[in-house]
């Protein structure tokens, strides 16, 4: 989060991907090499020449809370405000998309943040798109409607 505030938004996804589980199990030799649930936030990472890379104390709900919290609020920037969402993303420069799906209710969401950006510099929101509609600001209005919707934001 420290690297976030101060704009380092690559450093920062690079500093989450070392402690994220999903990065350290992606083939099966990671997995052997970990050894440890890959769905779970180790308290360690050895370093023993005997266990490099070997995972240990894991299910630390504290932990696992704070890395969801970094990821889904600070770095994709999802925030729920009332019955509106808001996106501020902090996403790596490298990055052109994420996408996410959020159920409201009996009501889904799928959500999309586009970049059209080039250059340093932290994205600014251009445009937000409900439905395929052009919204008047940046906040998503949310509707208990039991629909599927399509939610689109345009950052440069």
């Amino acid at each position: 989060m420290a690297q976030l505030k101060e704009g380092r938004n690559d450093m920062a996804y690079f500093l989450y991907s070392l402690i994220n589980p999903a990065h350290r199990t992606q083939t099966l030799a990671d997995v052997l090499k970990y050894k440890v649930e890959p769905y779970c936030i180790a308290a360690d990472i050895y370093s023993n020449p005997q266990h490099p890379g070997r995972g240990g104390w894991t299910w630390y709900t504290g932990s696992a809370s704070w890395a969801y919290k970094v990821g889904i609020e600070h770095i994709l920037g999802f925030r729920k405000e009332g019955d509106t969402l808001a996106m501020e993303p902090h996403t790596p420069l490298a990055w052109k998309e994420f996408a996410l799906d959020y159920r409201f209710h009996e009501t889904s969401y799928h959500i999309c943040c586009k970049f059209r950006h080039e250059g340093e510099g932290l994205p600014r929101f251009r445009q937000l798109l409900l439905d395929e509609r052009p919204l008047p600001d940046d906040r998503l209005p949310l509707q208990n409607d039991g629909g599927s919707h399509s939610a689109v934001w345009i950052f440069e």
